[in-house]
């Protein structure tokens, strides 16, 4: 009986693992439910925003928006029902948002997070771009579309990206006077046409 037993309890403790491999297995079993997390953790640039027609405050959907990374088409998406859209970009590329929608003006914006040090780059950005967009009217300077209407950099003071906003209120402005001359000399091309 001694023997039988003595067996059986020997036989058992062979397949019963080691505390060693009970430790390891779970250490891989943790690594594993962790690394989905670690991989979420790592850094990108989460992109939002609305989209909307400028004098209506119209929400606008279906507009298209690209991206272009190093000049090179990237990703593309397009706005939802209620004029929201949102991209994931990687950190250390410069990228160009374009908004193109129907006969509306086209819309650029600049964004470098090449300019993010490598030591910020582990962690995640949120940035939110907020666009309007207007129907060009005849005699409107389109080279103004051409440029981007925001650039956005790495600002190492307040460790975030941020808004050239002294750049976006000059390239406004100057889109915001060819708008006026365009009215303006639209009306007096219909008080002419009306003589």
């Amino acid at each position: 009986y001694f023997e039988v037993r003595h067996t059986l309890l020997l036989t058992k403790m062979a397949n019963t693992p080691s505390i060693r491999m009970r430790a390891r297995k779970s250490w891989m079993a943790f690594g594993a439910l962790m690394l989905p997390l670690m991989v979420m953790a790592q850094g990108g640039i989460e992109v939002d925003g609305t989209v909307r027609e400028k004098d209506s405050n119209r929400k606008l959907s279906g507009v298209e928006v690209e991206v272009l990374r190093g000049g090179q088409p990237y990703d593309a998406v397009s706005t939802l029902s209620n004029g929201k859209y949102t991209l994931s970009l990687e950190h250390g590329e410069d990228y160009e948002l374009r908004f193109t929608f129907g006969d509306l003006s086209p819309r650029k914006v600049e964004l470098n997070t090449s300019t993010i040090p490598a030591s910020f780059r582990e962690r995640p950005f949120y940035l939110t771009v907020e666009m309007s967009m207007f129907e060009v009217p005849d005699g409107f300077d389109m080279s103004l579309l051409d440029k981007p209407i925001g650039k956005v950099a790495f600002d190492a003071s307040k460790e975030q990206l941020a808004w050239d906003l002294p750049y976006t209120a000059t390239i406004q402005g100057k889109i915001d006077r060819a708008l006026s001359a365009a009215s303006e000399s639209g009306g007096e091309e219909a008080e002419a046409s009306n003589k």
